[in-house]
């Protein structure tokens, strides 16, 4: 059962796990209101502690932007029979697995250590997808053909995320079942107006005037640039760390 509340408006749609909550999440709330954007997490298996965290995010985002929203959801899964590979793909696919059921407006999944970098307008589109054309070899060649770093959907067209879900749960937990569950519904829905992002709108290079930042890889953890903003990013959030704890 998924519990917590989410909004029928345009909202930037993330999940992680406890830990990415702590290390990533406060970047990207941060970033999203000063923006004004409105931005929901997903959090499977967090502690009281974790629920408290997220509060007291909500919190400063309501301070930093009153007139918008922070909302916040979180679900217990049983993740006992997974190794350390098949739990880190669950957690980099939830959002796919946990939006159909949580999302009720139109939104923009991303994942949780990207940072907004300038404000996000709905899309003129059903779906966006960022396409690509990288030669990996997992998937028979099918997984670097969509990014899963950022996708849109018009909450009219919720059924081309309803069929990624399928997809991904329907199928091994391997590193890139994302990327290949949104190629085949991308492949599946052939009638929806399409957006196609490019490297203006999700950068992971960290270059001036574009839309998204995301830490791709180990680029969150080594790239002097990311790290420095993800530092700015904090220290422009309003509550101090311990004011969770009270």
């Amino acid at each position: 059962m998924i519990y917590g509340e989410t909004t029928d408006k345009f909202t930037i749609f993330t999940s992680c796990d406890p830990v990415y909550l702590k290390e990533h999440a406060k970047g990207l709330v941060t970033s999203c209101a000063l923006n004004k954007n409105n931005v929901h997490i997903h959090v499977t298996n967090p502690k009281d502690y974790d629920l408290k965290y997220l509060e007291y995010l909500q919190a400063g985002y309501n301070i930093l932007c009153p007139e918008l929203c922070m909302t916040y959801s979180y679900d217990t899964i049983d993740l006992k029979n997974y190794n350390k590979e098949q739990r880190k793909t669950f957690y980099a696919c939830n959002r796919f697995i946990v939006g159909p059921e949580v999302i009720k407006g139109n939104c923009l999944l991303l994942d949780v250590d990207c940072f907004i970098m300038e404000h996000i307008d709905p899309i003129d589109a059903d779906i966006g997808l960022y396409l690509r054309n990288d030669k990996y070899p997992e998937w028979g060649g099918l997984a670097g053909k969509i990014a899963a770093g950022s996708v849109y959907c018009d909450y009219n067209h919720l059924d081309f995320l309803v069929y990624t879900k399928d997809f991904i749960e329907s199928n091994k937990m391997l590193w890139f079942v994302d990327q290949v569950a949104l190629l085949k519904a991308f492949e599946h829905y052939t009638n929806k107006k399409y957006y196609f992002f490019d490297n203006k709108y999700l950068d992971w290079d960290f270059k001036p005037n574009t839309k998204i930042w995301t830490g791709k890889g180990t680029r969150k953890s080594l790239n002097a640039i990311y790290g420095a903003k993800h530092k700015e990013f904090k220290r422009k959030f309003p509550l101090k760390d311990q004011d969770h704890l009270n």
